[in-house]
């Protein structure tokens, strides 16, 4: 769609609605500070003109915040970023008195770019080189002339300019921020759904066409106009989080898609809501014995069950339609993701140097190496280191059973009994006084006397 194109959203726009001398009414009591109530020497000074800046620049300061931030919150309540002098001095009248300083914090808004004046906040974005150029070259010299001549023909008119509306710049990125968070992204919707769901953020039929104008600038919205069975329909396209859009092809065909589907599901409903109405005609004309009227009907219905069998079937044409296209989408995004990954992981080669061959030799160099280590293992687990002092574990398991043994036999014969407060204190004494053979040489007769008990040694 072409960037000049402005939202239709001014034939929903009463003309009160744009009256630059309207005030908004019943503001709420709590809409004020507290100032405007409790405290009448600030209030004067506040609504006094503004005396030079030099003489106390802190005051000075206060008070254009204070206009500035009422202002603001004016046309927040009011649910439009719009506004005019003459309607800010209505809105605040205090006491039958209107503020004379209001000129100068406009000026101050103004040359601050805080606000916009309407004429100029609604040109058309340009967004491509075609239209900047005719911006560039024919729109803003003509403007510019234009301006000039007037400026030196006409005397300015302050009443005209009371009379101008302006765009807070402030309250329109507010309205902008809640109308994205409110509708769906991403998605075509109906302008006419946008508009009247916005009431539930406060925001009037003229606030969303300045708050879409906005974001249209901003390329964070697109609309279009979409002819649907011969009826033209306004969309509007919010875009995703920190990004643009704009209304493709792809868009609007799905957006056709889906109001014929709509228009085709009522169609159906209606269709059977008909059969089923035909169905008790039928059966009261047969339990009253009317055979004509009853056939009549009959093959009525008939030919709506046709009907609605070919509704049945373009219903199926439009839903396979559909499913073929977000499949597409889908695709696409998978095959896009791929080449990404494809194109990373080939970014990752090149970057560290890796190749087949670089691999191959790397991967030869440590299986030699596993081979080196597999037979060094072997080699050094061959060799056989024996301890010649080594006791075997057989052997002393004999002779501690030996002496169990004869511990046993001794408390059967009667002999006197190890301290019974201690009961393994005679075989501990028996397993001190062991006697181990240290060579393996030692003679018959050593190794018949380390069998006899220890008892009998020491004795």
């Amino acid at each position: 769609m072409s960037s000049n194109v402005r939202v239709e959203t001014k034939n929903m726009v009463n003309k009160s609605d744009i009256d630059p001398t309207r005030k908004m009414k019943n503001l709420p009591l709590d809409f004020y500070p507290d100032c405007w109530v409790k405290d009448e020497e600030r209030m004067d000074v506040l609504f006094n003109p503004f005396r030079p800046k030099n003489v106390n620049p802190i005051n000075y300061e206060s008070k254009m915040k204070f206009w500035k931030q009422l202002i603001v919150k004016y046309c927040n309540e009011k649910g439009s970023a719009s506004a005019s002098e003459s309607e800010l001095k209505n809105a605040f009248i205090r006491n039958g008195r209107k503020p004379l300083c209001l000129s100068t914090v406009l000026e101050d808004m103004r040359n601050n770019h805080e606000i916009e004046y309407l004429h100029k906040f609604m040109v058309p974005a340009q967004h491509s080189w075609k239209d900047w150029a005719v911006d560039v070259m024919v729109k803003k010299p003509a403007s510019w002339g234009w301006n000039l001549v007037k400026d030196r023909i006409f005397a300015k008119n302050s009443q005209t300019e009371e009379m101008s509306n302006f765009v807070v710049l402030e309250s329109v990125k507010k309205h902008a921020e809640a109308l994205q968070i409110h509708n769906i992204r991403n998605e075509v919707l109906v302008l006419d759904d946008v508009i009247s769901k916005s009431h539930e953020i406060g925001l009037s039929a003229e606030g969303v066409e300045y708050t879409l104008h906005f974001l249209k600038r901003n390329q964070q919205v697109d609309t279009a106009v979409i002819d649907v069975n011969d009826e033209a329909t306004t969309v509007v396209k919010f875009a995703k989080l920190d990004s643009k859009t704009s209304i493709t092809d792809s868009d609007k065909a799905m957006f056709n898609l889906n109001r014929m589907e709509q228009i085709l599901t009522k169609r159906t409903e209606t269709l059977e809501s008909q059969i089923q109405q035909m169905d008790e005609k039928i059966r009261m004309f047969v339990r009253e014995k009317n055979r004509e009227m009853a056939k009549s009907y009959l093959k009525r219905k008939k030919m709506v069950i046709i009907d609605l069998e070919k509704q049945l079937a373009q219903l199926q044409h439009i839903s396979t339609l559909k499913s073929n296209i977000e499949n597409a989408k889908y695709n696409a995004g998978v095959i896009e993701t791929y080449k990404m990954g494809a194109k990373a992981l080939k970014d990752v080669y090149e970057e560290s140097g890796l190749n087949v061959d670089k691999v191959e030799n790397v991967m030869n160099d440590v299986q030699d190496v596993i081979d080196d280590h597999d037979e060094i293992q072997n080699i050094v687990g061959a060799v056989n280191i024996s301890n010649a002092n080594e006791v075997d574990d057989l052997e002393l398991e004999q002779e501690l059973q030996d002496l169990m043994n004869d511990d046993r036999n001794d408390n059967d014969s009667g002999l006197v009994q190890p301290n019974r407060t201690n009961p393994d204190d005679s075989l501990e004494r028996r397993l001190t006084n062991l006697k181990l053979p240290l060579f393996e040489n030692l003679s018959l007769h050593e190794n018949e006397q380390s069998h006899v008990p220890s008892r009998l040694v020491h004795n």
